[in-house]
């Protein structure tokens, strides 16, 4: 691969959308480079804010990068999949009493995004 078509050195063509240009701009993270942090919440009454407050939305990691991003095939292939609350309740059932009204209007990303905005989590 030349340094046109995999490091990220030419950004004016855009042809190809913003996916190309995505995977131009990776080629250039560094190793040893934070990239997510994860976040969960201890039980359904987490997205309570005193809950929360206390420890109820956690830091459970911090996804790096080891090395330099290298251009491959399978770029397409990469997916990320999340367990299903449902089975969370199969689980723990004592968790379904904790879920309402509430979690149908506060949950989802938004929510735990302002939560983690004014750090409350641990």
């Amino acid at each position: 691969m030349t340094a046109k078509e995999g490091d990220g050195s030419d950004d004016s063509d855009n042809s190809s959308g913003g996916a190309a240009l995505f995977l131009k701009q990776l080629v250039r993270v560094p190793a040893g480079t934070p990239l997510y942090d994860v976040f969960a919440v201890v039980s359904p009454d987490a997205i309570d804010p005193a809950i929360a407050a206390r420890g109820g939305l956690v830091r459970v990691g911090r996804l790096c990068s080891t090395s330099r991003f290298l251009r491959s095939g399978a770029e397409a292939d990469l997916t990320f999949w999340h367990q299903r609350k449902e089975e969370d309740y199969a689980l723990r059932q004592d968790w379904s009493a904790q879920v309402g009204q509430e979690h149908a209007n506060a949950c989802g990303a938004e929510h735990f995004a302002r939560m983690i905005a004014k750090r409350q989590h641990t």
